[in-house]
């Protein structure tokens, strides 16, 4: 029953508008070429979705995150992380998971599930104001979006962008109240 509760919050997750995987991150040292963004982040559109391991056979549903070359399957025991032929485990007791609300400048389009918060220009003043220097400087919309932290004592670390906030912190509560039942 506790494990139909976990797939049910996958199932949510697999339905925001947007999921990435943030590769990286770093400070911006003049935020008024980036937006007036104290940090830029690298990160690659990712998607969960019901799928089974390879070379695992079993009668269970199972929610998987694929991650550019990663994939961390979700199985009622423990979490598989496939990289290539190498196979780890992770048990939900080990895995610790946060979800926190962060503002992101978006340039590629705020997927409809997101809340627009405010705009920014491309390129800032100090006060925030547009840089009037700067002939096309348009208007960028700044997105409500998730922080979806996993990660584990074995050195599993991963970092998850997610469209609706709602859906990160049902799963990571969902993740957290599973490992207390494994």
């Amino acid at each position: 029953m506790e494990y139909v509760k976990l797939l049910k919050a996958f199932q949510q997750l697999a339905g925001a508008g947007r999921l990435w995987r943030v590769s990286s991150s770093e400070k911006n040292f003049d935020p008024k070429y980036h937006a007036g963004a104290g940090t830029s982040v690298k990160r690659k559109i990712t998607s969960a979705r019901l799928s089974s391991p390879p070379f695992v056979q079993s009668g269970v549903a199972t929610y998987a995150l694929f991650l550019e070359n990663q994939v961390l399957y979700f199985l009622p025991d423990q979490i598989l992380v496939y990289q290539g032929a190498v196979v780890g485990a992770v048990n939900y007791r080990n895995l610790e998971t946060e979800a926190r609300v962060v503002n992101f400048v978006e340039e590629e389009g705020v997927p409809s599930d997101s809340r627009v918060i405010g705009y920014t220009w491309q390129y800032t003043n100090k006060n925030g104001g547009p840089d009037k220097r700067f002939a096309s400087n348009k208007q960028i919309p700044m997105a409500e979006y998730s922080c979806l932290i996993l990660k584990s004592s074995a050195g599993m670390n991963f970092l998850l962008q997610v469209s609706d906030p709602a859906k990160a912190k049902l799963i990571a509560a969902a993740l957290r109240d599973y490992a207390t039942t494994t």
